[in-house]
């Protein structure tokens, strides 16, 4: 495992929002991409692996709920926060059940996304480390 920045997928139709949290995610330490719709996050996830990924619920092709569980099928080390300006109980309970790590509304709460993915960093950066002792190990 290298030590680049963790990668942050964004996914969402609105150009100015994808613009807005790459600029955001960058200043804390995220490389990021970027994905229109849920059919190309899906496609980018098949190329990159993402450590996070950030996904707006209502999309005109694949919905958000139906990214979540791709992701999570596909890859259950990568997170995934969806974000919404449609917010509703139903929905949230529906996010958690099949495995986001939380749910944002939009407008956004910058200090709560920010604790998110410095959360997600965390974990990172202590897989790292115990991946590095017991490489130390085993080379004793």
């Amino acid at each position: 495992m290298t030590d680049a920045n963790p990668v942050l997928l964004v996914v969402d139709d609105e150009p100015g929002i994808l613009r807005l949290i790459d600029r955001f995610a960058r200043k804390i330490g995220f490389e990021v991409a970027t994905a229109g719709s849920g059919q190309e996050a899906l496609q980018k996830l098949q190329a990159e692996k993402a450590a996070v990924a950030l996904v707006d619920l209502r999309m005109p092709d694949v919905d958000g709920l139906e990214v979540l569980r791709r992701i999570r099928a596909a890859d259950p080390d990568c997170q995934v926060i969806l974000m919404t300006g449609h917010a509703s109980i139903d929905t949230a309970i529906e996010a958690i059940k099949h495995g986001a790590m939380d749910y944002l509304s939009k407008p956004f709460d910058f200090d709560r996304l920010e604790e998110l993915l410095r959360r997600v960093r965390g974990e990172i950066d202590r897989r790292r480390q115990l991946l590095a002792a017991e490489s130390r190990m085993v080379k004793q």
